[in-house]
């Protein structure tokens, strides 16, 4: 869950929501322990958010920039 303060941070709030990883956060200025408590418990007590995390976490590490990276850097 994202607490959004700024800039990119409102974006990747909305993208942890979309991809289902975990509850769209509360902006800062309007946190209060009401409705910030269901949020937290909803992190850890909903199971799909772990889910669809490890199957995003398993993509990412098939991932492999390498060659791409060396001839960005090198060419």
């Amino acid at each position: 869950m994202i607490i959004p303060h700024i800039i990119d941070q409102y974006a990747w709030n909305n993208l942890v929501s979309e991809l289902g990883i975990g509850p769209v956060g509360i902006a800062i200025s309007k946190i209060k322990s009401k409705n910030l408590e269901p949020k937290i418990l909803d992190l850890f007590l909903n199971q799909s958010y772990k889910i669809k995390a490890h199957k995003i976490s398993k993509k990412i590490k098939e991932e492999n920039y390498k060659e791409s990276l060396y001839k960005t850097i090198v060419e």
